[in-house]
């Protein structure tokens, strides 16, 4: 299943200062995400994938 996607922020700690994880391709067999994209905090998150594709979470979000 691919274009759908799901935009949990999940931050993990042991990245250095933390990241926003953006998950996409949802498998709903197996319960996970097929797809995983991870930014550092401060810095602008961008949708890859499906109906949200190209939207920007910024800054205001993830932290500065």
């Amino acid at each position: 299943m691919s274009g759908g996607c799901s935009v949990p922020c999940s931050p993990r700690e042991f990245d250095g200062d933390g990241a926003v994880v953006l998950l996409t391709e949802p498998d709903p067999d197996r319960a996970a995400y097929a797809g995983e994209q991870r930014v550092p905090y401060g810095t602008d998150a961008v949708v890859p994938a499906g109906p949200a594709k190209g939207f920007v979470i910024g800054e205001s979000v993830t932290g500065a």
